[in-house]
Protein backbone atom coordinates (compact mmCIF):
# COMPACT_ATOMS: atom_id res chain seq x y z
CA UNK A 1 0.00 0.00 0.00
CA UNK A 2 1.32 3.40 -0.95
CA UNK A 3 0.18 6.66 0.58
CA UNK A 4 0.73 10.25 -0.50
CA UNK A 5 -0.38 13.08 1.75
CA UNK A 6 -0.25 16.85 1.36
CA UNK A 7 -0.34 16.78 -2.42
CA UNK A 8 -0.16 20.17 -4.05
CA UNK A 9 -3.17 21.15 -6.15
CA UNK A 10 -2.47 23.41 -9.10
CA UNK A 11 -5.91 24.47 -10.37
CA UNK A 12 -6.43 24.77 -14.11
CA UNK A 13 -8.56 27.88 -13.79
CA UNK A 14 -9.85 28.31 -17.32
CA UNK A 15 -10.68 24.62 -17.62
CA UNK A 16 -12.54 24.60 -14.29
CA UNK A 17 -14.45 27.75 -15.24
CA UNK A 18 -15.38 26.22 -18.60
CA UNK A 19 -16.66 23.04 -16.94
CA UNK A 20 -18.56 25.03 -14.31
CA UNK A 21 -20.31 27.18 -16.91
CA UNK A 22 -21.12 24.06 -18.93
CA UNK A 23 -22.96 22.60 -15.93
CA UNK A 24 -24.97 25.79 -15.47
CA UNK A 25 -23.05 27.48 -12.65
CA UNK A 26 -23.76 31.23 -12.63
CA UNK A 27 -20.81 32.94 -10.99
CA UNK A 28 -22.61 36.28 -11.01
CA UNK A 29 -25.08 34.87 -8.47
CA UNK A 30 -22.07 34.08 -6.31
CA UNK A 31 -20.98 37.73 -6.49
CA UNK A 32 -18.09 36.87 -8.80
CA UNK A 33 -18.54 38.91 -11.96
CA UNK A 34 -15.01 39.12 -13.34
CA UNK A 35 -12.74 36.28 -14.39
CA UNK A 36 -10.09 37.56 -11.94
CA UNK A 37 -12.58 37.23 -9.05
CA UNK A 38 -13.56 33.76 -10.21
CA UNK A 39 -9.93 32.60 -10.38
CA UNK A 40 -9.25 34.01 -6.90
CA UNK A 41 -12.32 32.17 -5.63
CA UNK A 42 -11.03 28.86 -7.05
CA UNK A 43 -7.52 29.57 -5.73
CA UNK A 44 -8.81 30.08 -2.16
CA UNK A 45 -10.90 26.94 -2.46
CA UNK A 46 -7.93 24.87 -3.64
CA UNK A 47 -5.80 26.27 -0.81
CA UNK A 48 -8.28 24.81 1.69
CA UNK A 49 -7.94 21.33 0.23
CA UNK A 50 -5.75 18.75 1.97
CA UNK A 51 -5.47 16.14 -0.78
CA UNK A 52 -4.27 12.65 0.05
CA UNK A 53 -4.31 9.36 -1.82
CA UNK A 54 -3.90 5.64 -1.20
CA UNK A 55 -3.17 3.18 -3.99
CA UNK A 56 -2.13 -0.42 -4.39
CA UNK A 57 -1.64 -3.05 -7.09
CA UNK A 58 -3.28 -6.46 -6.68
CA UNK A 59 -2.98 -9.64 -8.73
CA UNK A 60 -6.74 -10.05 -8.53
CA UNK A 61 -9.63 -7.65 -8.00
CA UNK A 62 -11.11 -7.78 -4.46
CA UNK A 63 -14.21 -9.84 -3.65
CA UNK A 64 -16.21 -6.68 -2.89
CA UNK A 65 -16.27 -6.03 -6.65
CA UNK A 66 -18.11 -9.07 -8.05
CA UNK A 67 -17.48 -9.95 -11.66
CA UNK A 68 -13.96 -8.50 -11.66
CA UNK A 69 -11.10 -10.98 -11.42
CA UNK A 70 -8.22 -9.48 -13.38
CA UNK A 71 -5.11 -7.74 -11.98
CA UNK A 72 -5.98 -4.28 -10.76
CA UNK A 73 -4.90 -1.03 -9.18
CA UNK A 74 -6.99 0.21 -6.25
CA UNK A 75 -7.18 3.86 -5.27
CA UNK A 76 -8.77 6.25 -2.77
CA UNK A 77 -8.54 10.02 -3.28
CA UNK A 78 -9.74 12.73 -0.91
CA UNK A 79 -9.57 16.52 -0.74
CA UNK A 80 -9.92 16.41 3.05
CA UNK A 81 -12.43 17.89 5.50
CA UNK A 82 -11.27 21.53 5.52
CA UNK A 83 -12.49 22.26 1.99
CA UNK A 84 -15.90 20.84 2.90
CA UNK A 85 -16.05 23.14 5.94
CA UNK A 86 -15.01 26.14 3.83
CA UNK A 87 -17.82 25.48 1.35
CA UNK A 88 -20.37 25.11 4.16
CA UNK A 89 -19.24 28.48 5.53
CA UNK A 90 -19.94 30.33 2.26
CA UNK A 91 -22.45 33.10 2.98
CA UNK A 92 -24.33 33.10 -0.32
CA UNK A 93 -26.13 30.03 -1.63
CA UNK A 94 -24.75 30.87 -5.08
CA UNK A 95 -21.24 30.74 -3.66
CA UNK A 96 -21.86 27.37 -2.02
CA UNK A 97 -23.17 25.96 -5.28
CA UNK A 98 -20.22 27.32 -7.26
CA UNK A 99 -17.71 26.17 -4.65
CA UNK A 100 -19.22 22.68 -4.54
CA UNK A 101 -19.01 22.35 -8.31
CA UNK A 102 -15.42 23.59 -8.41
CA UNK A 103 -14.45 21.19 -5.61
CA UNK A 104 -15.87 18.31 -7.63
CA UNK A 105 -13.79 19.39 -10.62
CA UNK A 106 -10.67 19.58 -8.43
CA UNK A 107 -11.42 16.04 -7.23
CA UNK A 108 -11.86 14.86 -10.81
CA UNK A 109 -8.50 16.32 -11.77
CA UNK A 110 -6.81 14.60 -8.83
CA UNK A 111 -8.40 11.27 -9.81
CA UNK A 112 -7.27 11.62 -13.40
CA UNK A 113 -3.75 12.49 -12.27
CA UNK A 114 -3.65 9.52 -9.90
CA UNK A 115 -4.86 7.20 -12.65
CA UNK A 116 -1.96 8.34 -14.82
CA UNK A 117 0.47 7.69 -11.96
CA UNK A 118 -0.81 4.21 -11.10
CA UNK A 119 -1.07 3.15 -14.76
CA UNK A 120 2.61 3.74 -15.51
CA UNK A 121 3.90 0.54 -13.89
CA UNK A 122 1.28 -1.85 -15.35
CA UNK A 123 1.68 -0.36 -18.82
CA UNK A 124 5.45 -0.74 -18.56
CA UNK A 125 4.90 -4.41 -17.66
CA UNK A 126 2.84 -5.03 -20.79
CA UNK A 127 -0.69 -4.43 -19.49
CA UNK A 128 -3.44 -2.27 -20.95
CA UNK A 129 -6.62 -1.01 -19.34
CA UNK A 130 -9.43 -3.56 -19.20
CA UNK A 131 -11.98 -1.49 -17.31
CA UNK A 132 -12.59 0.95 -14.50
CA UNK A 133 -14.93 0.44 -11.54
CA UNK A 134 -15.86 3.47 -9.46
CA UNK A 135 -17.22 3.10 -5.93
CA UNK A 136 -20.28 5.25 -5.33
CA UNK A 137 -21.86 3.96 -2.12
CA UNK A 138 -25.33 4.66 -3.51
CA UNK A 139 -27.01 5.51 -6.82
CA UNK A 140 -27.17 9.30 -6.41
CA UNK A 141 -23.61 9.69 -5.17
CA UNK A 142 -21.18 11.83 -7.17
CA UNK A 143 -18.49 9.97 -9.09
CA UNK A 144 -15.70 11.81 -10.94
CA UNK A 145 -15.73 11.86 -14.72
CA UNK A 146 -12.64 9.77 -15.47
CA UNK A 147 -13.11 9.50 -19.23
CA UNK A 148 -10.76 12.37 -20.24
CA UNK A 149 -7.95 10.76 -18.25
CA UNK A 150 -8.16 7.40 -20.04
CA UNK A 151 -5.98 6.70 -23.05
CA UNK A 152 -7.73 3.44 -23.89
CA UNK A 153 -11.33 2.86 -24.89
CA UNK A 154 -12.00 1.66 -21.40
CA UNK A 155 -15.36 0.51 -20.08
CA UNK A 156 -16.35 2.40 -16.95
CA UNK A 157 -18.76 0.91 -14.41
CA UNK A 158 -20.10 2.20 -11.11
CA UNK A 159 -20.48 -0.03 -8.05
CA UNK A 160 -23.30 1.76 -6.23
CA UNK A 161 -23.35 -0.33 -3.07
CA UNK A 162 -22.88 0.85 0.53
CA UNK A 163 -21.44 -2.53 1.47
CA UNK A 164 -18.97 -2.48 -1.42
CA UNK A 165 -17.87 1.03 -0.41
CA UNK A 166 -17.40 -0.06 3.21
CA UNK A 167 -15.48 -3.21 2.24
CA UNK A 168 -13.29 -1.27 -0.19
CA UNK A 169 -12.49 1.41 2.39
CA UNK A 170 -11.60 -1.26 4.96
CA UNK A 171 -9.44 -3.14 2.45
CA UNK A 172 -7.57 0.05 1.55
CA UNK A 173 -7.24 1.12 5.21
CA UNK A 174 -8.76 4.42 4.13
CA UNK A 175 -8.75 5.69 7.71
CA UNK A 176 -5.01 6.29 7.23
CA UNK A 177 -5.95 9.36 5.19
CA UNK A 178 -9.02 10.24 7.27
CA UNK A 179 -11.60 8.58 5.00
CA UNK A 180 -14.58 6.58 6.23
CA UNK A 181 -17.99 5.52 4.92
CA UNK A 182 -21.17 6.92 6.49
CA UNK A 183 -24.27 4.85 7.25
CA UNK A 184 -25.90 6.22 4.08
CA UNK A 185 -23.05 4.77 2.00
CA UNK A 186 -21.37 8.07 1.18
CA UNK A 187 -17.68 8.67 1.72
CA UNK A 188 -16.54 11.10 4.38
CA UNK A 189 -15.06 13.63 3.80
CA UNK A 190 -17.58 14.47 1.10
CA UNK A 191 -15.05 15.19 -1.65
CA UNK A 192 -13.62 11.69 -1.76
CA UNK A 193 -13.53 9.11 -4.54
CA UNK A 194 -12.45 5.50 -4.89
CA UNK A 195 -11.87 3.38 -7.94
CA UNK A 196 -10.44 0.12 -9.23
CA UNK A 197 -8.53 0.09 -12.53
CA UNK A 198 -8.57 -3.34 -14.16
CA UNK A 199 -5.68 -4.52 -16.33
CA UNK A 200 -5.23 -7.14 -19.04
CA UNK A 201 -2.07 -8.47 -20.60
CA UNK A 202 -1.51 -7.09 -24.10
CA UNK A 203 -1.60 -9.82 -26.72
CA UNK A 204 1.64 -10.36 -28.61
CA UNK A 205 2.01 -10.92 -32.31
CA UNK A 206 2.63 -14.59 -31.57
CA UNK A 207 -0.70 -14.85 -29.75
CA UNK A 208 -2.57 -13.52 -32.79
CA UNK A 209 -1.24 -16.20 -35.16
Amino acid sequence: MRKIKKLKIIPRYKDILRRALKTGIDFSQAGLASEAEQEEFISCLAAAAEPAVLFDFRDRAPACLPGASSPCSLAVVTLGKAIEDKISACGLSGQREAAGACARFLLEDECRLLFEIISQEPRADGFSAAGLIQLAGREQAFVPDMRPGLKDKTEIKTAASPQAACDFAELMQADKIGVSVCENGLFSPLYTAAFCALWKRKSSGRDKK
